[in-house]
């Protein structure tokens, strides 16, 4: 079987590369032929993700070459991610039997957050159309330019057209699934395949020396057996929380009576502001450490995880899945986080890690949960041990099988295809089982 892998972006920048990173030499390791199409070969200073066949990029080779070359390769299925050309994207359905993964709202909502800015925080659960015009600016839903709102708009009712052609939807999260549906897809179209996990390797060990301390403290030159230590890893973005976890720490040290550090991973516009901010709170907090250790690997994202006692998920809009939760669970870190989303399939109370309120989501409500997991130490074991529970219902092979399932019902669906291919449901499934 011949798959394409499709995506923006040929190199790792967020989470949609970070799945694709790990899946793609899981489908390679199955046997099967994979090619890869990327629409730009960036951000060039980040890791390229895998490639273990034939490569296309749009943007050196052209939209006609690149079509002309995917029609003499003839892939039986292609598999497609974030794509921001609807017209190649009409283009590669019509070339072969395509699958999408819809990891955002970038179809359903004009600036993708899919949540109100005012009177409050809030999550919208509208259905996409001139109403959301409407409610644009009032209800402060994205940036302040009237034309990039109209081209947003233009762009998202084109791709939600052009999805209307892809023979399975697959998303991460019940949520994501009832968006979906709401958006007019058929039920039986929509499909939840949970993100994958990548266990942590054994004897891999913290190591707190890749990080910048932007702000130290007594607390971090003195005895370290009575801090608790934190961690943020994710995009940064104010969508993603920076701010309100920052501001959350002075009630969790009040709380706790307990030094306190915040080591911050990640990249991106949000990074100085949070910085900054984070001077100031350690200012005025002697038992506050803060460091930003700027983009990880997966094997220093792994040794750090290793370091830390609670993962603090601070997302301001419905997280589609949140993946860093489970991951960071297959290593024994529990996690809080607002019930926003697909956070609370994968986060439960007492289990794994504690919830937040999030109608409105607050720092004090954040630092509540924080303190709640750390102030007694047996529970913090048990939640240790929960997280690793739950984090084995999201392994990889559980995840290929399930594609390679979508897959075969795809291809069966034209038996003349199937049959040239050799393909059968049955020997899907035991390929990616390693059969």
């Amino acid at each position: 079987m011949r798959i394409l892998i499709c995506n923006t972006f040929g190199h790792l920048l967020g989470g949609i590369e970070s799945y694709l990173d790990r899946v793609i030499p899981a489908l390679a390791e199955s046997g099967q032929e994979l090619a890869m199409l990327f629409e730009r070969d960036a951000p060039a200073a980040h890791p390229r993700l895998p490639i273990p066949g034939q490569a296309w990029i749009v943007s050196e080779s052209g939209v006609s070459q690149v079509l002309r070359g995917l029609r003499e390769w003839r892939p039986d299925i292609i598999y497609a991610h974030a794509m921001s050309d609807a017209g190649l994207e009409q283009a590669l359905i019509e070339t072969a039997r395509a699958v999408l993964f819809a990891h955002d709202y970038s179809a359903t909502c004009i600036s993708g957050a899919k949540r109100f800015a005012f009177p409050r925080t809030s999550w919208c659960s509208r259905r996409f159309g001139a109403e959301c015009l409407v409610n644009y600016f009032p209800r402060r839903c994205g940036g302040i330019s009237p034309i990039t709102m109209w081209q947003n708009y233009r762009n998202r009712l084109a791709r939600l057209e052009v999805m209307q052609g892809y023979r399975r939807l697959l998303v991460a999260s019940e949520a994501m699934r009832r968006e979906y549906l709401r958006h007019g897809f058929a039920p039986g179209r929509v499909e939840v395949v949970p993100y994958p996990v990548t266990p942590m390797a054994d004897g891999v060990a913290g190591a707190e020396s890749m990080a910048r301390i932007v702000c130290s403290s007594e607390a971090e030159r003195g005895d370290r057996s009575n801090r608790v230590h934190l961690l943020f890893a994710g995009r940064m973005v104010r969508l993603k929380g920076g701010e309100i976890l920052l501001r959350a720490l002075p009630s969790v040290i009040q709380r706790l009576h307990r030094p306190l550090k915040l080591t911050m991973a990640g990249e991106g516009p949000a990074k100085a502001e949070w910085e900054a901010q984070a001077r100031d709170l350690c200012a005025q907090n002697p038992s506050i450490t803060i460091e930003f250790t700027g983009w990880l690997d997966h094997a220093d994202l792994q040794k750090l995880i290793a370091a830390c006692d609670l993962l603090v998920v601070p997302s301001l809009w419905p997280e589609p899945f949140g993946m860093i939760g489970p991951e960071a669970g297959a290593a024994g870190l529990p996690a809080v986080a607002f019930a926003v989303g697909g956070i609370p399939e994968w986060l439960h109370d007492g289990i794994n890690g504690f919830l937040a309120p999030a109608n409105p989501p607050s720092a004090a409500g954040l630092a509540a949960v924080i303190a709640k997991c750390l102030a007694d130490p047996m529970l913090h074991r048990q939640l240790r041990d929960g997280a690793r529970r739950e984090a084995m219902k999201f392994s990889l092979q559980q995840h290929v099988v399930r594609l390679f399932e979508i897959f075969a019902r795809v291809a069966d669906e034209d038996h003349d295809r199937a049959e040239q291919s050799g393909i059968s449901r049955v020997r899907w499934s035991e390929t990616a089982a390693g059969k």
